[in-house]
């Protein structure tokens, strides 16, 4: 081969190869096809790429970390920056730049989603009245609370707005256990249950009254009609009405009262016989109660 035809073949062959080198496309995708990280206990999570949006669907019973540490897969030859592997900000403001082997680009955007259901407490919202007592242990079914102490409350509130806290023993998927204070003020409350954006302030009237009325009991009490007669006893300061009874039951006068004693009035027309006992109804707030002196008293004519 003489030397003008290997000159020609070399020249040739690298026209061949210009020609290839330049027909080679750059790839010009920029997407993110996976997003994947971890929740507060460890779980791994993925991200929904929708558009330019990265959508992180957070629990809501878990409180926002400041902060995730992504692994994000790109598009061939694609880079991604901040870089797979860095921690970032969890926030709207955080944006990823992914750049394509072609140099076009395409920025993304984090954007997080904890929508908490709206509780569902049908016990807080029962119109009626219970009464409690102090270090009292008890609990009520709940569902969606977040399981977490430091974002869920419980309170009594007073007639005059005061707010005393409840110690909560434990928080499960459908139930919350709770402990009432060693000392409150007598008085009628309300129970306020507060979990992450919700407040709910309960119906139902929660009475504390460390003390009950109580008689002195009084053996064989022999009255007549239209008589006057006082009991003592303790507690008595509430009473509104009373009544005698044994097969039937009859109403006697209540004449006036103080903590330690009671005084009452026979009607001209008191039914005459031995009866049972006394029954008191005491009004506290707006619910009545009935407390009993079982005694035999007689009335005679």
């Amino acid at each position: 081969m003489n030397t003008l035809l290997k000159y020609f073949l070399f020249a040739v062959g690298m026209l061949l190869l210009h020609a290839c080198t330049k027909e080679e496309a750059k790839l010009p995708y920029s997407s993110i096809t996976s997003f994947t990280f971890t929740d507060a206990n460890g779980a791994p999570l993925s991200a929904a790429i929708s558009g330019q949006d990265i959508i992180i669907y957070w629990p809501f019973e878990q409180p926002l970390p400041t902060g995730i540490t992504p692994q994000i897969a790109v598009s061939d030859e694609a880079v991604i920056k901040p870089a797979s592997g860095a921690k970032v900000a969890l926030s709207a403001a955080t944006s990823y730049t992914v750049t394509a082997q072609s140099g076009s680009t395409t920025i993304y955007h984090l954007k997080i989603v904890a929508v908490q259901p709206s509780p569902d407490v049908k016990f807080l919202q029962a119109d009626g009245y219970t009464f409690f007592y102090t270090n009292e242990e008890t609990s009520f079914p709940a569902l969606f609370l977040i399981q977490d102490t430091v974002r869920t409350h419980l309170s009594l509130l007073s007639c005059n707005g005061k707010k005393i806290p409840v110690a909560i023993k434990s928080i499960t998927r459908d139930n919350i256990m709770y402990k009432y204070p060693a000392a409150l003020d007598s008085g009628r409350y309300k129970l306020v249950l507060e979990t992450g954006k919700y407040t709910i302030t309960g119906k139902t009237d929660y009475y504390y009254r460390p003390n009950e009325p109580e008689f002195e009991i009084v053996q064989n009490l022999q009255l007549k009609r239209g008589q006057t007669f006082t009991l003592k006893g303790k507690y008595l300061d509430e009473i509104t009405s009373a009544i005698m009874y044994s097969d039937v039951e009859a109403a006697i006068t209540v004449v006036s009262n103080t903590g330690t004693e009671a005084t009452f009035r026979i009607p001209d027309n008191m039914p005459t016989g031995t009866y049972d006992g006394i029954a008191i109804l005491d009004r506290y707030y707006r619910y009545d109660n009935y407390y009993y002196m079982d005694a035999p008293l007689e009335i005679i004519p």
